[in-house]
């Protein structure tokens, strides 16, 4: 329900952008920078409709549960195969042999599981916890801020100097 709310109050802010468009074309601004203002703005929401489709179509539940029998059938029918390994070029059972296909049927194993883990943690790139999600927050935290340093700039002309020095130890002093 948060999800469909926050969709449609950016789908009115992007209509607004429109609707913006269009009083300042209407002011008087030329139609070629009006045509290229709505371009923007069309670019932004097929942006925005690219990022709902990551958010919300997922991989499909069958082939979730698809996977998960695979990866528990699997050893199932590699066994034959492990057997064949461990008896070797001589036919003979040997411990080497039963210790490296032990160790590689597990290794399979393991490697499916962990694939099947990273494919559940790598399809919501928004979810909170993930360790490669996106920090949607942190994102908006550092928008806000830059967007507040470009507003306080504001009085300034862009020949005039800026201390770098200065503004680094003065951001070292506000943390």
């Amino acid at each position: 329900a948060a999800e469909r709310k926050g969709r449609r109050h950016v789908l009115k802010l992007m209509f607004r952008f429109y609707g913006a468009s269009e009083d300042l074309k209407s002011a008087g601004m030329p139609a070629g920078e009006a045509s290229r203002l709505n371009h923007f703005i069309l670019q932004l929401h097929e942006k925005f409709e690219s990022l709902w489709n990551y958010k919300t179509y997922r991989t499909p539940i069958s082939l979730r549960a698809m996977m998960r029998v695979l990866v528990q059938l699997l050893p199932l029918f590699y066994g034959p195969y492990w057997v064949h390994i461990a008896k070797g070029d001589s036919a003979n059972l040997t411990a080497q042999g039963t210790v490296f296909a032990i160790f590689f049927s597990a290794s399979v194993s393991l490697i499916t599981i962990a694939m099947l883990v990273m494919e559940l943690q790598m399809e919501n790139p928004y979810q909170e916890g993930s360790r490669d999600c996106v920090h949607v927050r942190e994102e908006i935290g550092f928008i806000r801020e830059a967007l507040q340093d470009a507003l306080s700039d504001m009085s300034s002309t862009w020949h005039e100097r800026l201390d770098i020095q200065a503004a680094s130890s003065k951001e070292r002093s506000d943390e």
